[in-house]
């Protein structure tokens, strides 16, 4: 029998159809992302991937809560280099296991809230990154993430470079939000961690931390530091550190903290006005009595000013790291009289020194060119006498004043002790006395009189 061509053709076609219903196709699985499935990479790999629906079966070092996490599997030869960089949507942690998925040893576990770059040469071996989705409070999910993998060469590791911000002013109590944010990687890795502290500056006197100023979450790009109750230049110090370890140097911020209750004449706390301390005929604003290169209006540890009934022109240096305040000048008459055998060329002096609680500081003394003295005698208890008296303030060895024949008194203190008014250990060093000439000249009174100039 014969076929038609149009049969012939329908023919054709019926068989083709049955054979193709036949054939089966093979179909590319679809990795189920976790430790017993997990997905391959292959260098050179770019990946789209979701944590919405993964289950959570395992956590890092560093991971915690309920997500559920997708499992990617690479193999690398010994000595790779190997570069994972991942974006993601959503507050994540990466971490990488080597050997075995669900036991192997923990190689890097990072948080990071947009992005993470891992670089690292490694051994060879088997190795799992896990991408640890986000589980929120506020009902929203994320998980949408991108990776690319790649076994290269990586390039020298170049250390980071802090910034640590702009200098700043502030008022005391107060708080100052600091700024790391500017601090970069020459490789374009990211910043990992950072550390901040406050530098205690004791050749200029910058006062230190002891005094209430504090770095809170130091550990952070933008930690936030408490001014404290005492004016001072606080320098800041930042390092940062790049995901493979490399440090830099470090960058310092200034922040100026000002006395929130001092008003017109006065840049420090001393109680002195600074035109005062700018030189005997108080026109000199360059003024530098102890020689730092450095006006002593400026400093918190140092003043300069007349005597009770201008007797001289003097300036004191409580040392860096201390907080000069309540400063007076007074004629010192009490019941008795003074010492019989000495006399007090620039009368006396009452100030207050604000240290480390505790602790020890070398006070200097600078009187007028060409004075010679040969004591030092001050007023008030001492832990062998509770009742105020007047005493010789010689140095034994612990505190007292060291007098060379000089116009410098260099006088060693130690808060609590022999010299400390108050005789407590509490950061604050009172004293009132001053420089004496053995003489066998006596004052008289009957009180002691405080009689402030201002």
């Amino acid at each position: 029998m014969k076929l038609n061509k149009q049969c012939m053709i329908a023919t054709i076609c019926f068989f083709l159809g049955a054979i193709l219903m036949a054939v089966t196709f093979p179909v590319k699985a679809v990795a189920a992302g976790d430790c017993n499935d997990p997905i391959p990479l292959i260098s050179g790999d770019t990946v789209e991937g979701n944590t919405i629906a993964a289950e959570n079966n395992t956590s890092g070092s560093c991971a915690v809560g309920d997500a559920g996490e997708l499992v990617y599997k690479f193999d690398a030869a010994d000595g790779d280099d190997v570069s994972i960089k991942l974006e993601a949507e959503f507050d994540a942690y990466f971490y990488i296991r080597k050997g075995n998925c669900a036991s192997g040893s923990e190689i890097s576990c990072e948080f990071a809230s947009s992005d993470w770059h891992f670089y690292e040469n490694i051994e060879a071996d088997t190795y799992y990154l896990f991408v640890d989705g986000y589980a929120g409070g506020d009902g929203e999910v994320r998980g949408g993430f991108s990776l690319i993998y790649l076994n290269q060469e990586i390039p020298e590791n170049n250390p980071p470079i802090a910034d640590a911000g702009e200098d700043l002013s502030k008022l005391t109590h107060n708080e100052v939000q600091l700024d790391g944010s500017e601090s970069t990687d020459p490789d374009g890795g990211p910043i990992v961690c950072w550390e901040w502290s406050i530098v205690w500056d004791e050749e200029n006197g910058t006062a230190p931390a002891v005094f209430g100023a504090s770095i809170s979450n130091s550990d952070t790009q933008n930690p936030v530091f408490n001014t404290g109750d005492y004016p001072g230049e606080y320098t800041l110090s930042l390092v940062v550190t790049d995901n493979r370890g490399a440090e830099s140097e470090p960058d310092f911020v200034t922040i100026t903290v000002t006395d929130a209750e001092l008003e017109g004449d006065h840049a420090d706390a001393d109680g002195i006005p600074d035109s005062e301390e700018m030189g005997p005929d108080g026109t000199d604003q360059n003024f530098d009595g102890n020689d730092d290169s450095i006006p002593d209006w400026k400093q918190y540890n140092v003043s300069s000013f007349h005597s009770h009934d201008n007797t001289g022109y003097v300036t004191m240096d409580s040392g860096g790291g201390t907080y000069l305040s309540d400063i007076f000048t007074s004629d010192g008459t009490v019941a008795g009289g003074f010492p019989s055998e000495n006399s007090f060329p620039f009368h006396f002096f009452g100030f207050t020194i604000n240290v480390e609680p505790g602790s020890v500081t070398a006070f200097m003394l600078f009187l007028p060119e060409g004075t010679v003295i040969d004591s030092y005698f001050k007023f008030g208890p001492t832990p062998d006498n509770p009742d105020p008296h007047w005493y010789e303030f010689l140095y034994d060895g612990e505190t007292g004043a060291e007098i060379d024949g000089t116009r410098i008194v260099v006088m060693h203190f130690v808060d609590g002790k022999r010299g400390d008014d108050d005789l407590t250990a509490n950061g604050k060093i009172v004293d009132i006395g001053g420089p004496s000439i053995s003489s066998g000249t006596s004052g008289s009174g009957d009180c002691f009189i405080s009689a402030i100039k201002k």
